[in-house]
């Protein structure tokens, strides 16, 4: 995640996806922006930061990327059965901040650019170029849910594959989330 800075000008932040190839990556985002273009608003692209997936380590994350569930529903009558189809990844942080700070911009300027980023396990360092701008998607569909929230019903669930305990307010006992998880045991 980077913070862009222009004054007087509120700028969306902006959220890198890494590519060990990023060949591939910019082809990913070339196909993205051939059917969205430069920006989506109508949800065919969706980001959603699963929050809260492990209860011994609270602030890890997931990042799921798909269609959004309100573009599904627009796009369909009630009488089907949807399938969503997720690409993740989750995130380990030693601290909140990064997502802190994601959350709050993207609060205030109502969109996140999304772009692809070339990435070397071996180097913690991400190089950003204009090639990576040129590709760059502006994104208004960016969800933040806890992993808890996530009921049965919802498409997301396809994305909470291998989330067996997740992060519990005080006081919930009765979480949609694990009620989702005891229907998919006794099936």
């Amino acid at each position: 995640m980077a913070l862009p800075q222009a004054p007087g000008e509120l700028v969306p932040p902006i959220m890198a996806l890494a590519f060990e190839n990023f060949d591939a990556g910019q082809k990913i985002f070339r196909g993205w922006r051939k059917k969205v273009g430069a920006v989506t608003q109508d949800g065919w692209l969706s980001v959603t930061i699963i929050t809260g997936i492990r209860r011994d380590s609270p602030l890890h994350y997931r990042v799921a990327i798909g269609i959004s569930e309100s573009y599904m529903k627009a796009a369909t009558d009630d009488n089907r059965v949807l399938a969503m189809v997720y690409r993740i990844h989750d995130m380990t942080p030693s601290s909140s901040r990064n997502l802190d700070v994601l959350q709050e911009h993207f609060r205030r300027a109502g969109s996140v650019f999304l772009i692809p980023v070339a990435f070397n396990p071996v180097s913690p360092d991400i190089e950003m170029t204009s090639k990576n701008f040129d590709l760059g998607i502006k994104l208004s569909h960016l969800q933040f849910i806890p992993a808890w929230k996530v009921s049965e019903n919802s498409p997301l669930v396809s994305a909470m594959s291998g989330i067996t305990d997740p992060v519990l307010p005080s006081g919930v006992t009765d979480a949609p989330f694990l009620q989702a998880l005891e229907r998919l045991k006794r099936n």
